[in-house]
């Protein structure tokens, strides 16, 4: 198994899923991106100190999709919903787990924007993060 913090070699996403302990759901995610939103990832490394080593990024053209966060026991779904699609989070919240309207509520916005991470292998987390997608490119 790879070192995610091994900056030096490039992991593949076939190494990335393997780290998560619930291979399932990211596998699943992955899917409806790829296949639903016309993503594409790339691998890349994070130098950020809330979620350091390697990371997919799905993009569909220039347009960001999410940034899948692999580890063993937690797999973060970063998203960004701009002003309209907050609107419809807000509108739709009840449709959304207890702890993802709570991260909401928490989050400041910036520049009408906030980027919200929910962790897939939590209970509601997949469909959380479904959820947002699909309101992310609703429009």
């Amino acid at each position: 198994m790879f070192n995610k913090l091994n900056r030096e070699i490039r992991p593949t996403k076939d190494d990335l899923i393997g780290i998560v302990k619930n291979k399932s759901a990211l596998k699943k995610l992955i899917t409806f991106i790829e296949n639903d939103l016309g993503g594409a990832a790339q691998i890349d490394y994070s130098t950020c100190s809330m979620a350091p080593g390697w990371n997919l990024k799905y993009k569909r053209g220039a347009r960001a999709i999410c940034t899948i966060y692999p580890d063993k026991d937690y797999c973060g779904v970063m998203i960004t919903l701009n002003r309209d699609a907050l609107e419809q989070f807000d509108a739709m919240s009840e449709l959304f787990s207890p702890a993802v309207r709570k991260l909401a509520d928490e989050i400041t916005p910036l520049n009408g924007a906030k980027w919200l991470t929910v962790d897939i292998t939590a209970p509601g987390g997949f469909d959380d993060a479904k959820k947002m997608l699909i309101l992310k490119f609703s429009k």
